[in-house]
């Protein structure tokens, strides 16, 4: 029934981005605060590694060194927004985080060929997001404004291992599991007359491959496939079916839906010399699997969304000052553009179904700055400090369901350390 369509940030679901409907769907994407900092705006193929490498390339795990334990701390500011083309009516829903998240994890070089690692990263903190006045479609054409609330508890945990063969070659094999618990309210804007009420919580399991090839000449060469996944949500749902002027009239059933996540091949390549280097990652996400599993629209049958393939692109230099000290770089330009960009959404014809959707974050291209130092105490033993300013804007067409205008801005700061036993 519901499901939010776009990525998660920093623990906390940016903004609601899903349908209520029956076996309603929408594709998904995550930026991970602090690991993806770290990896240089995403660009993991070659420059993670340790046990916040499962999440990027699997293989870089084999670059830990004894048993090494790790921990991160971010602190992420986002502010989201969608104005709707008709200014003169409503004004731009926006929703602000600040919020603080953390993960934590280990890997263990059990020997000079082979390494295990785990890491944990909480998504969500238990905080309560809040939005005003957003757009709500109440019958074809017609529009009014509500509050939004969404409050989600979830986290994403990686585990694997890498194995080394003939000193040039790293294989790697990683699992992701993601969980999740959702709940969200809609009121009519400015009043405590609730509109529609749900909870739901999901689950899902994606393997993720790797290998990391030492060509020589200081050139080092990453590969990885994640594979597609999608997953399924159970929970409960309540609509207020009542006139404004009437006591209300819940109506319950329970709630079903389901996620996409796409397949991303990634490539990367690294150079160094003498104390510089130069990488680069390219990153394929197959969007348009999706298709039938992500739908478009409201109402009892939804038509299928078309999904777009994008790329990602980053590249990136270091600077390596003496043994002990690292400075780092990137840019990444990530262009997506899935799904319809409706913004939220109810069908008074349909009284099973209603929805709360400020379109995808998918469908603004993200422009991603990274910075990074790391003082190396001992070999193993290193503190690492690093920041990244995602930015991205998209206009929506007036061919689709609602024009308007999504923005969003963030600003993230880590601060980690791994130390070796």
């Amino acid at each position: 029934m519901l499901h939010q369509s776009w990525q998660r940030f920093c623990g906390l679901a940016l903004m609601a981005t899903g349908a209520v409907c029956s076996n309603y769907a929408f594709a998904v994407d995550f930026i991970l605060p602090g690991v993806e900092a770290k990896a240089a705006a995403g660009a993991g193929q070659t420059v993670s590694r340790g046990a916040s490498a499962l999440f990027f390339n699997p293989a870089n795990v084999i670059l830990c060194q004894g048993v090494e334990p790790e921990a991160d701390l971010s602190f992420a500011k986002i502010t989201y927004s969608y104005q709707n083309a008709a200014t003169e009516t409503f004004e731009p829903a926006v929703l602000g985080v600040t919020t603080p998240t953390a993960s934590l994890g280990g890997a263990w070089r059990v020997d000079p060929s082979v390494a295990l690692g785990m890491e944990v990263l909480p998504l969500g903190l238990g905080s309560t997001q809040d939005y005003f006045g957003a757009p709500v479609e109440v019958t074809t054409g017609s529009f009014q404004a509500m509050d939004v609330s969404r409050k989600e508890v979830a986290a994403k945990i990686a585990a694997g291992g890498a194995f080394r063969f003939l000193k040039r070659y790293t294989l790697g094999l990683g699992l992701i599991y993601t969980t999740e618990r959702s709940s969200i309210r809609t009121k009519n804007a400015g009043t405590e007359r609730v509109a529609l009420e749900a909870s739901y919580a999901g689950r899902s399991l994606q393997p993720n491959l790797g290998a990391r090839i030492d060509v020589g000449y200081g050139v080092i060469i990453g590969l990885s496939y994640r594979t597609p996944v999608t997953r399924a949500y159970k929970g409960s749902l309540s609509i207020n079916t009542a006139p404004e002027d009437s006591p209300a009239a819940l109506q319950s059933g329970d709630f079903k839906g389901v996620a996409f996540e796409p397949a991303a091949l990634g490539v990367g390549v690294e150079w160094k010399f003498l104390n510089y280097g130069l990488f680069g990652d390219f990153v394929y996400k197959a969007w348009s699997a999706g298709r039938s599993v992500s739908k478009g629209g409201l109402g009892a049958d939804p038509a299928e969304t078309d999904l777009i393939n994008t790329t990602d692109l980053v590249i990136g230099g270091r600077y390596w000052i003496g043994n002990n000290h690292l400075a780092q770089f990137a840019i990444g330009l990530n262009g997506a553009n899935v799904g319809n960009g409706s913004a939220i959404s109810t069908d008074v014809n349909n009284r099973d179904v209603a929805g709360v959707q400020l379109g995808q974050t998918e469908a603004i291209p993200r422009l991603l700055l990274s910075g990074g130092y790391l003082f190396k105490i001992a070999p193993g033993r290193q503190i690492e400090a690093a920041m990244m300013v995602l930015n991205g804007r998209r206009e929506v067409p007036v061919g689709y369901s609602q024009p308007g205008t999504f923005q969003l801005q963030a600003f993230v700061t880590t601060l980690g350390c791994n130390f070796a036993i």
